[in-house]
């Protein structure tokens, strides 16, 4: 079918209202693949595609806006009920900043900057998203009330960036090469096959 500008708002907004309605309806299946907690962050990233692709408009401000509110909830929550180590306050501006330097990428407001340790930082974004939540919570968990909750923040910050780093350098590059090869030998044995009569 395709991915067009109307059907990603669609699932935009779908999964937000099905997002919301979950919890209230009390249906696991339902809460598992709507995700909740996380399906904010996904639906942001989809608008800030959308903005990227097509431009702004005020349905994608909406959308973004509706995220950034919704997207709130689960930090703040887990920070009160699970870390403590901060505060709802803190956990909004933290994510409020961060969502803004995702709005500044594809509004253009980046294009300038050209360092090259981004494209490192860029390739260890999804083995820090593998690795840090249920890992960095258990451990703060864990640590909270035996120290200044800022010190195991910052040692786990550190910890997780190179972990990251360990696993983009170590496990993620060797593997895709090995995945492009293999992946290669395979279409083009699909694409002889198709010439045998």
């Amino acid at each position: 079918m395709g991915l067009t500008y109307r059907r990603v708002v669609v699932l935009c907004r779908v999964w937000g209202a099905v997002a919301m309605l979950a919890p209230v309806a009390r249906l696991p299946l339902l809460e598992l693949v709507a995700n909740p907690d996380g399906a904010w962050y996904s639906i942001a990233g989809l608008a800030l595609h959308l903005v990227h692709r097509f431009g702004q408009d005020l349905l994608l401000r909406g959308i973004l806006a509706m995220a950034w509110l919704m997207g709130q909830l689960e930090p703040g929550n887990r920070i009160e009920d699970v870390e403590r180590v901060s505060g709802r306050r803190g956990s909004g501006a933290v994510f409020t900043v961060f969502l803004l330097f995702m709005v500044a990428v594809p509004l253009g407001y980046t294009d300038r900057i050209r360092w090259k340790w981004l494209v490192t930082a860029g390739a260890m974004t999804y083995p820090l998203y593998l690795v840090h939540c249920a890992a960095g919570t258990a451990l703060i968990a864990r640590l909270r009330d035996t120290m200044d909750a800022r010190l195991p923040i910052a040692v786990l910050v550190t910890g997780f960036l190179l972990l990251s780093y360990l696993i983009h350098r170590f496990v993620e590059r060797p593997l895709s090469r090995l995945l492009k090869r293999g992946l290669d030998t395979s279409f083009a044995r699909l694409r002889n096959a198709d010439h045998r009569p």
